[in-house]
């Protein structure tokens, strides 16, 4: 995928064009809540002066606004590939993009990709974009060319960035197309403003495409952005009445779809950082508890009941699949979902073994695909099948298109609390 380049050149023209007739913009700022000592005023100036972004009326930009993704495709499709926005409403109706004003922006930036890497239940175009959504939008406006990781260290934050948006937010760093909300914060999941928007887009411009705007009299050059001040959850929800984890205190602190249907306990006496009562320290963002895989698993085992004849001496076996009990299951299942999405191996990222039964799939969004492509394979249907002993339970958890099922035996469980103060590392395989 790849951009129009020739709008770039053309863009990039027009400016240098008005780089010579006028060496600056006009003194006065162009926004009446936008002054010259306003973060954001150069881009916001450089982005009003060549018709990128608009005002919201009565003279005013609403910089601290939030910005929704549609609006936000809107505003890329406009300038990157304007003579594929769709407005024929029989190809919209037959593409399923309709009944939105920006269907045809949709059409667009599907068209070359712009949401590409993005599950779309991650993502609800009516709501403000996050900065990791925005971010992830213009990498792939950009190509999604090679990055590095290692870019973001310097953040503290950086293990709260989502899966899917780590290279988005490597490119974005290393291009200078985004500086951090501060020298040490990404601030992935906060909402992109108005003016971040136009910061974003003035520095992708300037640092990758390399259009140079005419100067902005006053602002400042280096823009840094004001830190969110975060929200946490009152600890004092974090138990349910009869002592398991509250999926709603888990859910506020990782968003990964605990339900209090499928309960869990903890070894440890207080909350972790993801909101789970485990003794370890490790992030678990973009990975979600995929429930609805069980009836799908439960109609697997339902063929093969001679199985329950067969097992009856040895370990009793049923049609159905029983859930996890403990958090350190859960929260395990759901960092295996997360390293395997960059590390798609039956072993940890450092080499160490993992600590239960295993299956991995890449490439698919729905439960009931993913359980019938195990199915399909002898292997992972040989693993899935021990889902059906009475004495073992069963975990499964996706990030983006990968997904892992766990299964665990006694011996498992054992070491999964064991392990749980090391970060669920052990050295067993290494």
């Amino acid at each position: 995928m790849k951009i129009h380049k020739r709008l770039i050149t053309a863009m990039a023209a027009a400016v240098l064009t008005a780089a010579l007739a006028v060496p600056a913009f006009a003194a006065g700022p162009t926004f009446r809540d936008v002054p010259a000592s306003h973060w954001a005023y150069t881009a916001i100036e450089k982005a009003a002066g060549n018709g990128m972004v608009a005002g919201v009326g009565d003279g005013k930009y609403d910089p601290n606004g939030a910005i929704t993704g549609g609006q936000l495709l809107a505003m890329l499709t406009r300038h990157f590939c304007p003579e594929d926005i769709e407005t024929d409403p029989i190809v919209l109706s037959q593409a399923g993009h309709s009944g939105r004003w920006y269907s045809g922006n949709l059409y667009a930036a599907l068209k070359h990709g712009y949401l590409d890497g993005i599950d779309p239940t991650e993502i609800d175009l009516d709501a403000p974009c996050t900065r990791e959504q925005m971010v992830t939008i213009l990498y792939n406006v950009a190509g999604r060319p090679a990055t590095n990781a290692s870019a973001l260290a310097q953040f503290n934050d950086r293990g709260q960035v989502a899966a899917y948006a780590v290279n988005g937010f490597s490119w974005a760093v290393s291009n200078k197309v985004v500086s951090g909300t501060s020298n040490t914060t990404l601030s992935p999941r906060g909402t992109a403003t108005r003016a971040q928007v136009a910061v974003i887009l003035i520095r992708y411009l300037e640092n990758v495409e390399g259009v140079q705007f005419p100067d902005v009299n006053g602002g400042a050059t280096q823009p840094v952005e004001p830190t969110p001040t975060p929200t946490k959850p009152d600890a004092s929800s974090s138990q349910n009445s009869d002592g398991t984890t509250n999926a709603a205190y888990v859910n506020s602190l990782c968003d990964v779809g605990k339900s209090n249907d499928y309960p869990t306990t903890g070894d440890a006496s207080s909350p972790n950082a993801n909101g789970f009562y485990t003794k370890a320290n490790v992030d678990i963002s973009g990975a979600k508890l995929q429930y609805d895989v069980i009836p799908y698993v439960n109609a697997f085992l339902a063929k093969h009941p001679d199985r329950i004849e067969a097992n009856k001496d040895f370990q009793p076996w049923n049609t159905t699949m029983h859930w996890v009990t403990t958090d350190e299951q859960e929260e395990y299942t759901l960092l295996r979902a997360k390293e395997a999405y960059s590390y798609f191996e039956h072993k940890r990222p450092d080499g160490t073994g993992i600590l239960s039964g295993e299956n991995l799939y890449r490439g698919g969004s729905v439960a009931e695909y993913v359980i019938k492509a195990w199915e399909g394979s002898s292997g992972h249907a040989s693993t899935m099948l021990n889902a059906g002993y009475v004495n073992k339970t069963t975990c499964v958890a996706s990030c983006g298109d990968v997904w892992v099922m766990t299964i665990w035996g006694d011996v498992n469980y054992t070491a999964v609390i064991k392990y749980a103060p090391n970060n669920y590392i052990s050295t067993w395989g290494k």
